[in-house]
């Protein structure tokens, strides 16, 4: 049964106490190295500022987020995420977009794949897509999917004529929106014309990758490896620009996300690990450990009681002295749906371990937090 794997905390047992303050004081002390620039993606909602602040540039789903305006006044350059070779089903404007303007499918992901030689598809991006973005504070904008039509055909004719409508829509770009930054996802093949219009180039999976097809995270072949890794040694040599690398590791392996966070810088470029959905706080240049503690409670009644407890507000005052702090959510209410990977230094459960509150719903909540790696305290007798 999942109480297995939480640790009880009891108040007349000052030493787990002690414990559970040590962990916290050594969090706040740890030290973070990296010198390169730092950069974090995240598509989630709601978007977790305080944290991502302390990167340099965040990508992030525009749709997720109402403003960036906390972001860019700590000095954090924010760029909105664009899918320029696919469309996904799931976007609200799915609907408007023309038959013919579809080439295929991409059936790992179930997007469609554009046709980049319409026209009217560049004015579509550029007038109803990135035009609102801009007006919204966006100044970078990271180009996704721009190898997706190599998916359709490999007719070298019908590939150039892809890559060249691709050169028009990125220096079309800058024409329409002067001084606009645009980080590539790959797109190699179109650099030795455009590598002066974008600021860094981004490629997934160099060490650790995500498999669609069967639903897993496993290790990159040796084969695919050592082409990607040549591939940006030599984008980064050529043309100077950043590299950033996404590797994709399960949230309950933060031993393995640093390590391949650590390969990455080590090479020189840029890491972000994070998971597929890129819907949690993920480990890149700066490791970023949460000072939230998630304290859910049974009930307002409760909630009362411990707030107003003296073992509460010494373990409150000790916490805030290091820079924590609670946020609190009743069990009997809805809990949060989102990803709590990197959000959280941890949960804390503050009820009677016999009255946990034994609903599916609540089960099944507490057992996917502890299967994305997060650490449970259980506070009572």
């Amino acid at each position: 049964m999942y109480l297995s794997t939480i640790n009880y905390c009891h108040p007349s047992k000052p030493a787990s106490i002690y414990r559970f303050l040590l962990y916290l004081m050594a969090c706040f002390s740890i030290s973070n190295s990296y010198a390169m620039p730092s950069t974090a993606f995240f598509y989630g909602k709601p978007v977790p500022v305080d944290l991502l602040a302390q990167f340099q540039q965040v990508i992030v789903e525009p749709d997720n987020i109402e403003s960036i305006a906390p972001l860019l006044t700590q000095g954090t350059s924010v760029f909105a995420y664009l899918s320029v070779g696919e469309i996904n089903p799931g976007r609200p404007w799915y609907s408007q977009i023309p038959k013919h303007w579809i080439l295929g499918k991409n059936s790992a992901w179930g997007s469609s794949i554009v046709d980049l030689t319409n026209k009217d598809w560049h004015d579509y991006l550029i007038n109803k897509l990135i035009a609102p973005l801009w007006k919204r504070g966006y100044q970078g904008f990271f180009l996704d999917t721009l190898d997706s039509y190599q998916l359709l055909s490999k007719d070298p004719q019908q590939q150039n004529a892809q890559q060249q409508a691709l050169i028009n829509l990125i220096r079309n770009l800058h024409k329409h929106f002067p001084g606009i930054k645009l980080i590539l996802n790959r797109g190699f093949e179109l650099l030795p014309a455009i590598a002066n219009d974008a600021i860094a180039v981004a490629a997934e999976s160099l060490f650790q990758r995500w498999d669609p097809a069967n639903n897993r995270y496993m290790a990159v072949p040796d084969n695919d490896r050592d082409w990607l890794l040549n591939k940006l040694k030599q984008v980064h040599e050529q043309y100077g620009l950043q590299i950033i690398v996404i590797d994709y590791v399960a949230p309950n392996q933060p031993k393995l996300a640093r390590q391949v966070a650590e390969k990455i810088s080590e090479l020189g470029f840029t890491p972000w690990v994070s998971n597929p959905a890129m819907d949690m706080v993920g480990i890149g240049a700066v490791d970023i450990f949460s000072k939230r503690i998630l304290a859910v409670y049974d009930g307002p009644e409760q909630l009362d009681r411990l707030k107003n407890s003296k073992m509460h507000q010494f373990l409150e005052l000790l916490i805030a002295i290091f820079g924590y702090s609670f946020e609190y959510v009743d069990a009997r209410k809805e809990l949060p749906n989102y990803c709590l990977a990197g959000r959280y230094n941890r949960i804390v459960t503050w009820v009677d371990k016999d009255k946990i509150p034994q609903s599916a719903t609540y089960i099944s909540w507490l057992q996917r937090q502890i299967d994305d790696g997060i650490k449970v305290n259980h506070w009572g007798n």
